[in-house]
């Protein structure tokens, strides 16, 4: 009887064991895979919308024409005289002056075609 006892301990203490190689193999992981959802996380949660922002703003400088009508960051508002490859002139004010702002400067564009409208 004694003798059952024991063999049944030394396998219990085989299975616990062996359950706890296999609960350690998974808790070296465990870690590694948290940081690697929390950097998912935060690249859907703050970048990807931010290059979505920048991506708009890039096809709304490129699609400026001559006549469209624009606001810089420093609100300054005019109407599109020249567009060249590093600044645009714009016309602002009642006696027409011209300004040469860089395209980096450019917050809101309204094309022509809204404004004759």
């Amino acid at each position: 009887m004694m003798i059952a006892y024991a063999e049944q301990a030394v396998q219990n203490a085989d299975q616990a064991q062996q359950a706890g190689n296999q609960g350690s193999a998974l808790g070296g992981f465990m870690p590694i895979i948290f940081l690697i959802g929390i950097f998912v996380l935060m690249y859907v949660v703050m970048i990807l919308p931010q290059k979505k922002k920048e991506k708009k703003q890039r096809e709304m400088i490129n699609a400026i024409v001559t006549g469209d009508s624009l606001t810089t960051i420093g609100g300054i508002t005019g109407k599109v005289v020249t567009v060249k490859d590093d600044g645009i002139v714009i016309e602002t004010g009642s006696d027409k002056t011209k300004i040469t702002i860089q395209k980096w400067a450019i917050r809101d564009v309204t094309p022509k075609a809204s404004e004759d409208q």
